[in-house]
């Protein structure tokens, strides 16, 4: 199980907060297409948002990409969202509970 008590090197990488995070993101998703068929078109513009964005880096990387080759780059999208965003939460919290971080190799002068 990842947990947060992992390697501190990888820790930026897996754990779990980075897991929560693409379990909201694939539930934001999820509960946007759902809505879409009751709501209407707004309420499909947070899925519509991902694969935008998804796509704006995968059309020029991997043009014609389909099928199980879209799926997994989607996730793949998904799970940099949730490192990037996962990793802001961390950071936010950290700086909640202990004050801001000094810059050790900052030099301070009077």
């Amino acid at each position: 199980m990842l947990t947060s008590d992992s390697s501190p090197r990888l820790d930026w990488l897996i754990g779990r907060t980075i897991a929560t995070t693409f379990l909201v993101l694939l539930g934001v998703l999820t509960l946007s297409l759902v809505a879409f068929e009751f709501f209407g078109p707004t309420a499909a513009i947070p899925a519509y948002l991902v694969y935008s964005g998804s796509d704006v880096i995968q059309n020029p990387l991997l043009p014609r990409l389909s099928g199980i080759g879209y799926s997994t780059f989607v996730a793949g999208y998904l799970y940099g969202l949730a490192v990037v965003f996962g990793n802001g939460y961390r950071l936010l919290t950290n700086r909640r509970e202990n004050g801001p971080v000094e810059d050790s190799t900052a030099k301070h002068t009077r």
